[in-house]
């Protein structure tokens, strides 16, 4: 039996790209989070976003537990209005070469031992 356990997107916005994020309860809190985060940012940054962000209802969520676990600079607005918190992660762009970024230096994270 096959069984959807996340759904990951990017909705662009220019000059940046809104992070989407949807995980199964089953699957939280075992990593894959971060993967797919990680990977919508690099998705971005090889797209030549400026910035992403991401909106969680609180600044304890799962969702921002990931993003704040990224390890890399991340301005947290409270969005009280639209019911929660938004992270933005800005990314820089490389001199000379249109249409790429750099930055923020995503390193893969070592997995704890289960």
């Amino acid at each position: 039996m096959r069984r959807l356990v996340g759904w990951a997107g990017l909705e662009w916005d220019e000059p940046g790209a809104e992070l989407l994020l949807l995980l199964a309860l089953t699957w939280r809190q075992r990593g894959l989070g971060e993967v797919l985060l990680r990977e919508l940012v690099a998705a971005a940054q090889r797209d030549g976003a400026e910035e992403v962000w991401l909106h969680a209802a609180s600044v304890d969520t799962p969702a921002a537990a990931a993003v704040l676990g990224l390890g890399v600079p991340v301005a947290v607005e409270d969005a009280a209005e639209a019911g929660g918190v938004t992270f933005t992660l800005p990314l820089t762009p490389v001199s000379g070469t249109p249409g790429t970024t750099a930055g923020p230096a995503l390193t893969p994270r070592p997995r704890p031992a289960r």
